[in-house]
């Protein structure tokens, strides 16, 4: 699914993609590299991305929710005002997402 994804954003017109699989590799990208934005994936194979989304939100870094159902109730509370994307998303989706975080 990431490497579907990122060729999706390549085709959309993104430069550079950096996945991440995990909340370690998530913040030292975001500590090491200079994200213009960022989609974040909520379930990960251990736990959610909850820190990966405060370290974004700490940096002032716009980002988009991905989840394969809903954004669980916590995150929507802590996070009011950003979007959930529902898996599988579509290639116009992502580019009007795009248009927004530009």
């Amino acid at each position: 699914m990431a490497k579907y994804f990122a060729k999706m954003l390549a085709q959309a017109g993104v430069a550079h993609v950096e996945i991440c699989h995990d909340n370690v590799s998530a913040l030292a990208a975001i500590d090491t590299l200079e994200l213009d934005a960022a989609f974040v994936d909520v379930g990960l194979a251990v736990g959610t991305s909850e820190v990966t989304a405060d370290a974004l939100a700490a940096r002032n870094i716009p980002f988009v929710f991905l989840s394969g159902r809903w954004l669980p109730d916590a995150l929507a509370a802590k996070f009011p005002d950003r979007e959930t994307l529902i898996k599988p998303v579509r290639k116009a989706a992502i580019e009007a997402t795009l248009a927004k975080l530009a």
